[in-house]
């Protein structure tokens, strides 16, 4: 058994980005893996090319190329990736922040599996599909968002 496997803890993406975005935490890459068994072999690969002096990039490793060009692995970074395999990178800011991920924290990277997130499920909806669809589920006799903002506008509290 792969050690790497009781090293995997569940949280919400948002919790992951957070480590992304700060100026102070460790992480530099959040690895975005397909499936979640591969969690604990992209961990052992890192620690393999880590123990063989090759460096976390950017650009990233040959072995993380390599899974990205598979389709099998996408990244997010802050830092300047070079050319990338079109979709191979995923904006933090467009995951919803309530996303279930499990992960290895491996500094510099993050090892992230969000269901959904290769098929385009795990993403926050655009503003405007977001209000439309909002208001296509209310309630009947629930007033619509708009009449909400013109009735709590109109009152002087």
């Amino acid at each position: 058994m792969n050690h790497w496997e009781m090293m995997i803890d569940g949280t919400s993406f948002g919790l992951v980005a957070a480590y992304l975005r700060s100026p102070n935490a460790p992480i530099d890459f959040i690895v975005h893996v397909k499936d979640r068994a591969m969690l604990a072999e992209v961990a052992r690969r890192i620690e393999l090319e880590s123990l063989a002096g090759i460096p976390p990039g950017p650009p990233l490793s040959p072995g993380l190329r390599d899974l990205i060009r598979d389709g099998a692995v996408k990244v997010s970074s802050l830092l300047n990736l070079g050319p990338m395999e079109p979709g191979a990178v995923v904006e933090v800011a467009q995951v919803r922040s309530s996303a279930y991920t499990q992960v290895i924290y491996l500094p510099p990277y993050y090892l992230a599996h969000t269901p959904g997130l290769f098929e385009g499920q795990a993403f926050r909806p655009a503003p405007r599909e977001h209000r439309q669809t909002h208001e296509a589920t209310r309630t009947p006799g629930e007033p619509s968002a708009q009449a909400r903002k013109d009735r709590d506008q109109g009152h002087g509290h």
